[in-house]
């Protein structure tokens, strides 16, 4: 056998072996959505299957707009009522949480466990950090029941902070 049909058989059996280990990644990767929005009672249908996962692989703790404007290449037929419908779902099932830093605008996180945001205001955007619990303020009030404690910092970056250094 020539070494160029060699060469092109291997080059082949690579390119095959790498497409379908690339496939076989993506459809794990929405079998494990699919299983955590059944685990959590939410039935996974493709729009909210899509939403969902892309709050859990971007983490950039997009608006309606953004989810909207980023995911209609892939789903043509989105509608913002559906990201709204969507989104209100994930969260009555606490699998998103909902953070306000600036009073008019309100974004959306996937991560739902106690933490932190800093949002900087030069390129504006919001980082995530670790919050002790016993930050956490104690409530002075006899018989209210805590659901949900955010802590928001703004200021800017390292990357913006050295741009203006410079």
């Amino acid at each position: 056998m020539p070494v160029f049909w060699s060469c092109y058989i291997f080059f082949y059996f690579c390119s095959t072996i790498t497409v379908h280990y690339i496939y076989k990644l993506t459809t794990m990767k929405q079998e494990v959505v699919n299983k955590h929005l059944i685990d959590n009672g939410i039935r996974p249908l493709r729009k909210r299957a899509l939403i969902y996962n892309y709050l859990m692989t971007k983490r950039n703790h997009p608006t309606v707009e953004t989810i909207f404007r980023d995911l209609l290449t892939k789903e043509p037929s989105l509608s913002k009522t559906t990201v709204y419908n969507v989104l209100n779902l994930l969260i009555e099932k606490n699998l998103v949480q909902t953070i306000s830093i600036e009073g008019n605008e309100l974004r959306y996180d996937a991560d739902v466990k106690p933490h932190g945001h800093f949002k900087c205001t030069s390129c504006g955007k919001i980082f995530d950090f670790d919050v002790d619990e016993k930050m956490y303020p104690k409530i002075p009030l006899e018989g209210f029941t805590t659901h949900q404690v955010q802590y928001y910092i703004t200021g800017e970056c390292p990357h913006c902070t050295k741009a203006h250094l410079n």
